[in-house]
Formats: structure tokens, sequence, C-alpha cells
């Protein structure tokens, strides 16, 4: 029997961040264990995080970030070295990675304790196979007080709402990185935080599930 229905004024997926740029974002949720839509595991995948904009005229729009493990063969390349900062950029910039270790051992970490916290991040189209995808730019992340981070809007009242214990003062961050965009960098040193407060609201992370921590290879980022 047919059924009648209201036609939306835009059939556009509005929910999700299709636009080029940098962007403030919050995370709102995190997975050690990322899927595709029909519910398979994605190989390789060291991590996922699905963000959210906080400023600007994306404001509110959501975009996942799949964090991959490279593989063993490629060890010594420029990718291989590459997916490890971008994980290493992303941990140091929620305040969740550990102390640094020499480049090539490996660390273990909890990711769900990013959830609710909030960082900088730039995404950029990328073609492949003649299909075009909005990705993570190189490895340009940044903690929220990193004055090396590309400039964008903010929202001060979200910025404001981060615990003491996930703000750091701009001489706090290495020096040599100064200046230099994320995907040159090496990443900025940052210490381990244990706190489980949410950076824009506390009881979404005390509510966030506990996984089991992931274990990521450093590279050469010392």
């Amino acid at each position: 029997m047919p059924v009648e229905l209201e036609m939306p004024e835009s059939i556009e997926n509005a929910n999700f961040l299709e636009a080029e740029g940098t962007f403030h974002c919050a995370v709102l949720s995190a997975s050690e264990n990322p899927t595709k839509q029909d519910g398979s595991l994605i190989s390789n995948a060291a991590f996922s995080a699905e963000l959210e904009v906080l400023a600007g005229p994306h404001k509110g729009k959501a975009k996942s970030v799949t964090f991959f493990n490279p593989k063993p063969e490629k060890k010594g390349s420029d990718g291989y070295e590459m997916d490890l900062r971008k994980q290493r950029r992303f941990l140091e910039a929620v305040m969740v990675a550990p102390e640094r270790v020499p480049g090539g051992k490996s660390y273990t970490v909890d990711v769900m304790q990013s959830v609710g916290r909030q960082l900088i991040i730039t995404f950029a189209n990328n073609t492949y196979d003649g299909k075009t995808k909005l990705q993570l730019n190189y490895a340009d992340i940044w903690h929220i007080d990193d004055p090396s981070a590309k400039p964008c809007e903010r929202d001060q009242g979200a910025i404001k709402l981060l615990p003491a214990a996930l703000r750091r003062k701009p001489e706090s961050f290495v020096k040599a990185d100064a200046g230099k965009p994320a995907s040159s960098a090496a990443g900025s040193a940052t210490k381990p935080n244990g706190s489980s407060s949410s950076a824009s609201s506390q009881s979404q992370q005390q509510s966030a599930p506990v996984a089991a921590a992931a274990t990521v290879d450093v590279g050469d980022l010392v």
C-alpha cells in the first residue's frame, strides 16, 4: 500500500562536513575497532574518532577520521612514517599520549580518553582512483593552545570549558616545531593526562565506554 511522505527542503547530507579547511573540533566518540558501513572491520585501522566542528559556518557538522597502522613491508618509507605521525599528532593534541619513547618502539594508549576533548585539524580533498574524498591533510592536527596551529574560527566558550589539566602554555610546545606545518613537523611533546574530565562535557567523557588500550608504533618521532 502506498505511503504519503513529506519531501525535505534539500536531499544534501547536511550533517557531515564536506568542505576543505581548518576547523576547531571536539571529539564526539572514538573506536579502537573501526568498521565499515556493513559492519566489517577496516583493514589496518588502529582507531577512529568522530569529530564535530565547533565554530564557523560549518558548526555542528561531523567528520569521522580513521587512523591506520602502516603496513610492515612499507617500514622506512615516507608513507609508513606519516601513518605513525598522524596517530601521534592526534593523541598529543587531545593529551592522551604517554611520554615520548625512542623511535620505532611501541606504546600503549586508551583512545577512549579522547572523547570530549578539543583540537584543531585540517581537512583537504584527496582524489584516488577517480574518487574524491575529504580526508585529514597530512598530519595537520594541533593541540588547542599550539601557537603553530593554522588559523581558524574557534568557539571561545567551548575552550573555556576545558579543565586546566587539558590546557598548555605556548612556551610548553617544542620550539623546533614552531611555525612548521604538521605535515613536516614531528609533533609536540605532551605529558600524559589520566583525567577522565571531558573538554566540552565532563559527563560525556565519564559515560564513555571503557575499551582495551591500543598499542601503536611510535615511528621516528624523536
